[in-house]
């Protein structure tokens, strides 16, 4: 990223109206029922033959479902962002609102948290903004390689947490479904955010 901020100055990122909006409706419910859609529906398709599916072991197991989703849904989530904002940026698509960042300079001396904050801000998206690479193919690895355990330790938790050694078809699709939408309610927007930042800042040096 191109905006680096002294010791002595404060980067704030502001979020307008419009930026909200459109990460609101593109990036957090758009892909949170399509998720739940289609997370819904794989399993009557993969296992229409079966009556019930084991938790752990196996190819085929609830344990191996969350492994799947914690690698595919922010992989997916981070190509398709990518490419989506990477092409709403180019000439024939301006229409991106992108997130506004400024400079503020104040005195070493001033620790008062309304200074400190947006600095704090600003360094975490920042630090978003290395993994995602601008929408990059490789951004989008290693932010998988980041979100993916994070999606994982929570599946693994609700696979420990089930105590029969078999779950059904019908609640496997209903734990799929809620399981993959809560996540993409944070992955994908996440995702998305960080990239505006990127874009917004190579706007601002350019």
């Amino acid at each position: 990223m191109k905006l680096i901020a002294s010791e002595q100055a404060v980067v704030d990122c502001r979020w307008p109206p419009q930026t909200r909006t459109m990460l609101w409706n593109g990036f957090v419910r758009n892909p949170f029922l399509f998720n739940v859609a289609i997370n819904a529906s794989l399993p009557w398709l993969l296992y229409r033959d079966r009556d019930a599916l084991s938790i752990w072991g196996g190819p085929e197991s609830l344990h191996r479902e969350m492994i799947g989703t914690a690698v595919l849904l922010p992989l997916l989530t981070a190509w398709i962002c990518g490419r989506v904002l990477t092409r709403q940026k180019s000439k024939k698509h301006r229409s991106v609102p992108m997130p506004i960042l400024s400079v503020v300079d104040r005195n070493v001396d001033d620790e008062s948290s309304e200074l400190r904050s947006p600095s704090l801000r600003f360094r975490f998206w920042q630090a978003v903004g290395r993994l995602t690479g601008d929408g990059s193919w490789v951004g989008g690895i290693l932010f998988t390689l980041v979100c993916g355990p994070l999606v994982y330790a929570t599946g693994w938790m609700l696979a420990t947490a089930l105590t029969e050694p078999t779950v059904s078809i019908i609640r496997l699709s209903i734990i799929k479904a809620v399981f993959a939408g809560l996540h993409g309610c944070w992955v994908t927007p996440l995702y998305a955010a960080s990239v505006l930042v990127s874009q917004a800042n190579q706007s601002r040096g350019d």
